[in-house]
């Protein structure tokens, strides 16, 4: 079980691992057989479709006769992982959804995060949001029960797909958690102006998160995450560590910086 719990938090939380053309197996340790070897190869599949690979449809994860409840679950969440990049969200969250409802019919509450995580990542690429809220709502709570970091930062995240404008400072905020979720943190850092990474999944979640906001954060330097950001309406500057409410006089003066393109 800690082996495939290993295994599916590699595949729901790569880092920089879109590098490698496949997640690689250490040459000392023999090779899997057996259900591990099906871990690994659903691992090496999700792998591909995080970096944009096309996946063909045998490619494609499926339950077989055979498998027992857990395999059968990591499977399913495996299939809609794949399904949800090469962008069939409809029928990703479909599997989502009965992955966390088998869960909770084999006692694996251990893998009900996942479940519900890739769920929301559907609902929110179809621009569901009152339904992302209620899964990020449900998150929380998984998140809470099971003490993970991870699930909370992701939580957090998917929550601010409800706000019409960038939540700036849960942003800041995200973007210095890659030590709990890298995909959050890239994320974040990306919706802040970052130049995004190749990873599909942050593509989705970038692209559907500024989708839902009426405005966005605009850099001075394209491709470099903003260090502070100027609210000029609310009269506002949102720092890494706090936000600062500005003068009239201060708004202006900014506002002069800005026309100069931060020159002044």
């Amino acid at each position: 079980l800690y082996h495939a719990a290993y295994i599916l938090e590699r595949v729901a939380s790569l880092g920089r691992a879109w590098a490698f053309d496949e997640i690689p197996w250490a040459p000392s340790i023999p090779p899997p057989t057996g259900a591990p070897a099906r871990y690994l190869a659903l691992a090496r599949v999700c792998h591909r479709a995080r970096r944009g690979e096309p996946i063909d449809e045998a490619s494609v994860p499926r339950i077989e006769a055979s498998d027992g409840p857990l395999l059968a679950c990591l499977t399913q969440l495996a299939e809609a992982h794949v399904r949800l990049l090469r962008g069939d969200a409809e029928r990703a969250c479909f599997l989502a959804a009965q992955a966390a409802q088998a869960t909770t019919r084999s006692g694996l509450g251990l893998f009900q995060g996942e479940a519900v995580l890739t769920r929301v990542y559907a609902e929110l690429a179809l621009g569901r949001r009152v339904e992302v809220r209620r899964g990020a709502a449900e998150l929380t709570r998984v998140a809470e029960s099971l003490g993970s970091k991870r699930y909370r930062v992701l939580a957090e995240l998917l929550r601010l797909a409800v706000e019409t404008e960038p939540a700036v400072p849960a942003l800041f905020r995200i973007a210095g958690q890659a030590d709990a979720s890298p995909t959050a943190a890239r994320v974040a850092s990306a919706l802040l102006g970052e130049a995004p990474t190749p990873d599909r999944l942050d593509h989705l979640l970038t692209r559907a998160l500024a989708a839902s906001w009426t405005t966005r954060v605009e850099p001075l330097r394209p491709g470099q995450a903003a260090a502070w950001v100027f609210d000029a309406e609310a009269r506002r500057v949102h720092l890494p560590r706090g936000t600062l409410e500005l003068s009239p006089q201060a708004c202006r003066l900014l506002d002069g910086m800005f026309a100069l393109g931060g020159r002044a």
